[in-house]
């Protein structure tokens, strides 16, 4: 009896420590959603991060993907480039990379963005100006209504011919917050 009490109690901590190994390190088909885990150690950011463009430097008859590569921000692993500009028919789209979590804000366009037209001296949203996308590293656009982008992921505008050359210069402002080294913990694996 004795022998099979220690048995059960034996197959009992066993199950508790697998139970914890995988809470610690769940399967990759655990789906990530924000109600279910839980940021328990992470750098919140609040710093400008802003990249000029001056469309009179890139001429629309220069046609194709034109690879720029200038660096925005660096800063704790964190870098954020503007990777090109790429002229397509009758549109300019210039792609923003970056290697952090892009987190949104409800309401707002994109991390709390502004796009500022210097000779008009005013800001407005991208939204109200210029169409942007979000695209993973898979290059498949990607919906982050509540949680904002994922690692790797690529920003891009896109604007019709006319209205990227009517202004002197272009200002991207990312003022919000967003996410650097997070560490998730799962509370309900699928």
């Amino acid at each position: 009896m004795k022998k099979r009490l220690k048995v059960y109690i034996g197959l009992v901590v066993l199950a508790l420590i697998c139970n914890s190994v995988y809470f610690l390190y769940p399967s990759r088909r655990a789906v990530f959603d924000y109600n279910r885990y839980t940021v328990t150690e992470s750098g919140l950011y609040k710093e400008p991060l802003c990249v000029t463009i001056h469309p009179n430097q890139y001429p629309f008859e220069a046609y194709g993907k034109h690879e720029i590569n200038q660096l925005i921000h660096h800063a704790h692993s964190t870098d954020i480039c503007l990777s090109e500009i790429r002229f397509d028919d009758e549109r300019v789209t210039i792609r923003i990379d970056s290697n952090i979590k892009w987190s949104f804000s409800e309401g707002e366009c994109l991390l709390q963005g502004q796009h500022y037209i210097n000779d008009q001296g005013t800001p407005c949203t991208v939204s109200s100006f210029a169409s942007y996308t979000i695209v993973n590293e898979k290059g498949e656009n990607a919906d982050y209504t509540q949680c904002g982008g994922g690692p790797n992921d690529l920003i891009s505008f896109t604007y019709d011919k006319d209205e990227f050359y009517k202004h002197d210069s272009l200002t991207f402002n990312f003022g919000g917050y967003y996410l650097h080294r997070y560490k998730l913990k799962p509370l309900k694996i699928l």
